[in-house]
């Protein structure tokens, strides 16, 4: 049975074997993004954990009320302020907020390897799809 695929040509565009050196990289360079994220992400929570026990070791738990901790950290811009003061609870929103980042730093290179390779249709897509991400991070909403 022969191949149903045309057979590449001179002038032509290049085959899917011809493009898998780079479709490889591509994908071994963002995996590594994905793992550095999530590693990063995973210790600055630990950093924040490791700062909320040392400094509240001796405190009592009481847990006949559900209590939270700083309101005010809803916003990234307050998370990141508060956790250069390293503030326990500030550090380890900003590992989550880190971990949410991941996935958007991801859509984000993606938009950029689009437009190397000159793919306007999924230039488009990905762009849409950042943005889309983007507002949900900063909190706006359809109403």
């Amino acid at each position: 049975m022969s191949d149903p695929r045309p057979s590449s040509t001179a002038g032509a565009s290049p085959s899917p074997t011809n493009t898998a050196p780079v479709e490889h990289a591509t994908e071994v360079r963002l995996s590594q993004l994905l793992t550095l994220g999530t590693s990063i992400s995973a210790a600055v929570i630990l950093l924040g954990l490791a700062t909320y026990l040392w400094r509240h070791a001796s405190e009592r738990l009481d847990f006949t009320a559900f209590r939270t901790h700083d309101a005010e950290l809803n916003t990234p811009s307050t998370i990141v302020a508060k956790a250069m003061t390293l503030d326990a609870i500030a550090v380890m929103q900003l590992g989550v907020l880190l971990l949410v980042l991941t996935p958007i730093a991801r859509v984000a290179f993606t938009l950029v390897m689009f437009l190397v390779r000159r793919d306007w249709l999924y230039v488009a897509i990905a762009a849409i799809v950042l943005v889309v991400l983007s507002l949900g991070l900063v909190g706006f909403r359809l109403h």
